[in-house]
């Protein structure tokens, strides 16, 4: 292992199946399944520098996860870790949901690259489209149209 190298890489299909799900909720519950032993002792287990590489990056993932969130709904970063963990927490005591597969899902799966989100409001026409439908926008027109129809009846008491 190199200085540049971390103790992750060290083990190649290890390293391709967390970039491959990297900022799905599900990584947290693959590195759950990676951590625990679901094979009665028959594993022998991952080095500490690797386990505590992939508690980070389960952290770092979560920390990921809340940031889109907040963006997607317009919350606080605080606010959306908070939604976070109620989801998880609500999904964790649900009785239907099947504990057993949820590490699974990804496992058979090849490894695909994820595809880049888009920032449409980057561009110019997302920027006029935004401010054009704006709630505020929308009500200062909607005054002002209705001022100007109701003017011509209120300037007769002027």
């Amino acid at each position: 292992m190199t200085d540049v190298q971390s103790a992750l890489e060290s083990i190649p299909h290890l390293s391709k199946r967390v970039c491959a799900i990297w900022g799905h909720p599900e990584l947290e519950t693959y590195i759950n399944t990676l951590v625990m032993d679901a094979r009665d002792g028959s594993r022998k287990g991952l080095p500490m520098e690797i386990g505590a590489e992939l508690l980070w990056l389960a952290k770092v993932n979560k920390i990921r996860q809340a940031i889109d969130l907040s963006e997607k709904l317009k919350i606080s970063l605080r606010d959306a870790q908070l939604k976070l963990d109620r989801d998880e927490r609500s999904e964790a005591d649900n009785a239907w949901s099947n504990q057993a597969q949820k590490g699974r899902r990804y496992t058979d799966k090849p490894i695909t690259a994820r595809p880049h989100r888009r920032h449409e409001e980057n561009t110019v026409f997302g920027i006029i489209y935004g401010a054009l439908t704006s709630k505020l926008v929308l009500f200062l027109i909607i005054l002002i149209l209705t001022a100007k129809s109701v003017w011509s009846y209120v300037k007769v008491f002027f």
